[in-house]
C-alpha cells in the first residue's frame, strides 16, 4: 500500500511539474535562422563540423549567436497529456547547432566571441534541461559537455558561467525518470481504457 501511495504521489508531482506550454517566438526565430544553413547542416555527423563550414556560414552563425543571446530563451512546445504523440523539440538539429557553436568557439581568436558562442549553447541547453523527456536531457548533457570542453582554453569566464557551473543536471535527470515512469503508466492506462 505504501508503494502504491508513493507511486501515485510521484505521478501527480510529475503531472504538475510540466504544465502544457506553447512554442514561443524565440524558438521559431531560432529555427528560421537555422534553416539558412540549408543542406550543409546534414553534413555534421557525430559532432564533427567539416572544414570550410564555419567560413561559409560565418554570417548565419553570427546572426544565430546574437539572436539566442539577445532574445528570450526558446521554449519548445510541451504537452505531457498527449502520451502517444507528445511534441518534441528538434533535438538532432539542436545537437548539430551545439557542435557548430562549439567549433566556432574553438576557432575564434577573440575570447569574448568564443564565450558568446558557449553562452548561446548554454541558453539552448538550459531550455532542454527544462523539458521532461529523457532524450531532451541527454541532448542537454551533450551540450553541457561541449561547453566544458570548449571553455578550457578561453581564460577567465564571464558572469553567466557561475549559473552554468552551479546548475544541477542530476535534478533534471531525476525529473525525466519520473516523467518516463508517468508516461509508461499513462500509456498503459489509456490503452486499457
Amino acid at each position: 500500500m505504501k508503494h502504491a501511495i508513493a507511486l501515485i504521489a510521484a505521478l501527480f508531482a510529475t503531472r504538475t511539474a510540466f504544465p502544457p506550454r506553447a512554442e514561443n517566438a524565440s524558438a521559431g526565430r531560432v529555427l528560421s535562422t537555422i534553416e539558412r544553413f540549408g543542406g550543409d547542416l546534414d553534413m555534421i555527423r557525430w559532432g564533427e563540423v567539416r572544414c570550410g563550414f564555419l567560413q561559409k556560414h560565418a554570417n548565419t552563425i553570427r546572426t544565430l549567436r546574437a539572436q539566442i543571446i539577445s532574445n528570450d530563451a526558446p521554449v519548445w512546445q510541451t504537452d505531457i497529456d498527449d502520451v502517444f504523440h507528445a511534441p518534441m523539440p528538434p533535438l538532432r538539429l539542436q545537437m548539430r547547432v551545439f557542435s557548430i557553436l562549439a567549433a566556432d568557439a574553438s576557432a575564434q581568436r577573440t575570447p569574448a566571441v568564443a564565450w558568446a558562442d558557449l553562452h548561446a549553447i548554454w541558453i539552448l541547453d538550459r531550455a532542454l534541461f527544462d523539458r521532461p523527456e529523457a532524450n531532451s536531457i541527454r541532448a542537454a548533457v551533450y551540450g553541457r559537455r561541449l561547453i566544458f570542453q570548449s571553455s578550457k582554453h578561453l581564460g577567465d569566464p564571464p558572469a553567466w558561467w557561475r549559473e552554468f557551473e552551479s546548475f544541477d543536471s542530476g535534478t533534471a535527470e531525476a525529473r525525466s525518470h519520473a516523467y518516463e515512469m508517468w508516461l509508461y503508466v499513462m500509456q498503459v492506462y489509456k490503452t486499457i481504457v
